[in-house]
């Protein structure tokens, strides 16, 4: 005799519990007076690809832009998103948090591969034209780079973000000897907050 079909509830839910097993709350994205809200929703899906559990926005209205929803629709409903009114204000949260910043700057004088990750850690990228702001550069702890190989000097914001969140992610998994950072409280929270988001999209 076969076994009764599993209801599409429980194996959403079981779903959901394998992914937080993996969620790392202890790595983050900031994002800066972005342009673009293509790159803005490509930085979210890459972090919620790599099991990140938060994104933050710095200034989210600079986009100029009016387009790329569908490219982080599918991501953005398994992030928390935190909306900053500026940088000032960003840093005092996130360092109350517990977290250091690591900012993006061509002119690092750190290279990604040597940061350490056996702490909280946000990973900062400012406007794709100018930058991070003075605020955010003067307010980091380490000011970091992506060492070029090629004879191109730099990467457009969406990759950057891509590659800094990939080698964060094994470093930090290496760091700290998991796969997830959370305890079981909080991963069982989390999938109960994950369910909810999932069963409104279905009805939706």
């Amino acid at each position: 005799m076969s076994n009764p079909p599993v209801p599409a509830a429980d194996s959403r839910t079981e779903r959901i519990r394998q992914i937080v097993r993996m969620r790392m709350a202890g790595l983050s994205v900031l994002l800066e007076s972005i342009y673009d809200p293509a790159n803005r929703a490509a930085v979210m899906r890459t972090a919620e690809a790599f099991g990140l559990t938060s994104v933050h926005l710095v200034d989210r209205d600079a986009a100029q832009k009016h387009r790329a929803r569908k490219v982080s629709r599918s991501a953005e409903r398994w992030l928390q998103i935190c909306d900053h009114t500026d940088s000032t204000t960003a840093l005092t949260s996130l360092r109350a948090q517990g977290f250091r910043i690591y900012a993006a700057d061509p002119r690092g004088e750190t290279v990604l591969h040597d940061l350490p990750f056996d702490h909280p850690t946000i990973l900062a990228f400012g406007n794709e034209h100018r930058g991070l702001s003075s605020e955010l550069l003067d307010g980091a702890d380490v000011r970091f780079r992506i060492p070029m190989r090629g004879f191109v000097e730099s990467l457009n914001l969406s990759t950057a973000a891509a590659v800094a969140i990939a080698v964060a992610r094994s470093r930090r998994e290496a760091a700290i000897g998991a796969l997830s950072d959370l305890t079981e409280t909080e991963q069982a929270a989390l999938v109960t907050t994950l369910n909810g988001h999932s069963e409104r999209n279905q009805n939706d």
